[in-house]
């Protein structure tokens, strides 16, 4: 019957996500963490996995065990022909079915062996109750960013190391633990948590399990839990460190957000993923944090939150007390604000994201424990009625799989991705400027791009600082208007660009640089002209490809044109 459940997971799990695989990319982090990043795009090779490790600092995050991933990979399409952006999102799809069926031993364990009621003993699990629970899980509109976004492998590795990690824990499997515990650190950082998940899990299996109540740890798993420890705390230091060093950015503050407003956002953002979880509908990618203190949407999320902790607090001086008391709701709450806690902002780092779809991937497993508890109680009070159950059941899961077929369809592109966004947040900037991009360089239309540049430029005091990089919305807009080439243009270019005329090491990417090198070449100052497209290419933190760049220096028949070009 396990193997059963386990097949049923999966089956579904490739039903309703398996379109995904003709998924293209989305330009936020797809591309720096895989195929623009050198050592993911050379494959798997020693001195890549060394330069994974080694290198704390690309993209704010430190995650070499994903970057691995990623590197086999670019690996295997290379040497099967196989296209390298389907095969990631298939490779995503497997991590989460395999999840899924790691949820459901994990859902076992904790179970227990048997139980009492009314004085005879009974399973504390029923098969239909752990389908219902694993399926409630994978199938959830909140699984779809994770899965469909190929820079949500993270989530998905760190989750598969630290269930794999805490099924061992309770099996006693102490070197497995620890090296689960290692995996799951060096995919995220988030993993950070993985000790205080394991004293949680010991927490309810020797207060709740009748075989094991009682029991004290013994020196062998406080060793255990001591390395566990030290693992989080340098886990922890090297996430600090890697946020606030970021690769070709100025050095920022862990702290530079207020406790106050760090607070607010936390308890907001679990408003948030409380509501999303009941009520689905207007998820989306990139969800900004607001300059606003307390904007309307943190005050519906901490309402959420607040009629939520009434709920629960009623249901446990109530049903629950009945029965085992309190403890397996505890639990259940417990493991979610656990594994949240890295990504609440309240340890520092908080700025840019209020919160995010894929920070709910391992914490939502607690709606799955909360609904066997639940579903236990409701069976143990005497109900029979198993029709009823099965029928709910159905329907539940029949319309969360329609609901995640449909958001599941906004993750088809970036441009898709962020008029979604767009749609559900019409004021949010960055989704303007991935917009414009897709309509500058797929769609060809300027003017529309020019446009939201434009707009996105304006609405660049709504977040954050650390959020939005204006200068670099400025040379997108100075490259849009020398693309689309009107006489008009070429002087604004000039004006955007007056900072880095004076200095051309302003512009690390190059971007501006081309731009104005068009609008002189437009001029006639071809020498000038010249200089210009030289920088760019030259630039440090050049923007991808160098080869139009090349193309108008080497139209140009000044001697500049003559000068040795450092080719990709």
């Amino acid at each position: 019957m396990k193997k059963g459940i386990y097949a049923l997971a999966a089956i579904a799990v490739l039903s309703v996500f398996g379109r995904a695989v003709a998924f293209s990319f989305i330009g936020l982090d797809d591309a720096a963490y895989t195929f623009r990043n050198p050592f993911v795009a050379g494959g798997l090779s020693l001195g890549n996995v060394i330069e994974a490790f080694a290198n704390i600092r690309h993209g704010g995050i430190w995650m070499p065990v994903t970057y691995t991933s990623y590197m086999i990979d670019a690996s295997f399409c290379r040497m099967s022909g196989m296209p390298l952006i389907g095969w990631m999102h298939f490779v995503n799809i497997l991590l989460h079915c395999v999840n899924a069926m790691l949820l459901g031993k994990l859902l076992f364990e904790l179970g227990g062996t048997q139980g009492t009621a009314n004085g005879a003993i009974v399973p504390n699990i029923r098969i239909p109750i752990i389908a219902f629970a694993i399926l409630l899980w994978a199938l959830h509109p909140l699984r779809v960013e994770p899965v469909a976004w190929i820079a949500g492998r993270k989530e998905l590795l760190w989750t598969l190391f630290s269930i794999s990690g805490i099924i061992c824990w309770a099996k006693d499997l102490r070197c497995a633990t620890i090296v689960f515990c290692a995996l799951a650190c060096l995919s995220k950082p988030t993993a950070m948590c993985f000790p205080f998940l394991a004293i949680l899990v010991s927490w309810r299996m020797r207060t709740v399990d009748p075989v094991r109540n009682g029991e004290k740890f013994n020196f062998c798993q406080c060793f255990v839990l001591v390395v566990l420890f030290l693992m989080s705390a340098f886990t922890a230091a090297i996430a600090a460190y890697s946020q606030t060093h970021v690769a070709g950015q100025a050095a920022t503050s862990l702290y530079a957000v207020p406790f106050a407003v760090r607070f607010v956002n936390a308890l907001s953002a679990i408003g948030f993923y409380i509501r999303a979880t009941f009520l689905p509908f207007g998820l989306h990618i990139d969800c900004r944090a607001v300059s606003e203190f307390w904007p309307l949407g943190m005050k519906w999320n901490i309402c959420t939150l607040a009629l939520f902790a009434l709920i629960c607090l009623s249901f446990v001086l109530t049903k629950v007390k009945a029965l085992f008391g309190p403890r397996k709701i505890l639990f259940d709450l417990g493991w979610a604000i656990v594994s949240l806690g890295p990504t609440l902002g309240l340890l520092g780092g908080f700025g840019i994201e209020a919160h995010a779809d894929r920070f709910s991937y391992l914490p939502a497993m607690a709606l799955s424990l909360m609904a066997v508890d639940i579903l236990e109680i409701w069976r143990w009070n005497g109900v029979r009625d198993t029709k009823l159950f099965q029928i709910a059941s159905v329907v539940i899961i029949a319309a969360l799989s329609c609901v995640t077929f449909v958001q599941l369809g906004y993750w088809r592109d970036d441009a898709t991705a962020h008029v979604r966004a767009l749609f559900c947040d019409p004021g949010h900037p960055r989704a303007m400027v991935h917009v414009a991009d897709a309509k500058c360089a797929r769609q060809h239309d300027f003017d529309g791009g020019i446009r939201m540049y434009r707009q996105a430029l304006a609405c660049a005091d709504t977040v954050p600082k650390d959020g939005f990089d204006a200068d670099d919305v400025t040379a997108k807009l100075a490259y849009a208007l020398a693309s689309r080439g009107r006489a008009e243009d070429f002087d604004e270019i000039k004006r955007l660009g007056a900072k880095v005329l004076q200095d051309v090491r302003r512009d690390r990417r190059g971007m501006m640089l081309d731009a104005l090198g068009t609008a002189f070449r437009h001029e006639g100052d071809r020498e000038r002209a010249a200089r210009l497209f030289k920088a760019s290419i030259e630039a440090p933190d050049r923007f991808w490809p160098k080869a139009s760049t090349i193309h108008k220096l080497s139209t140009l028949t000044t001697p500049s044109s003559t000068l040795h070009l450092n080719s990709p």
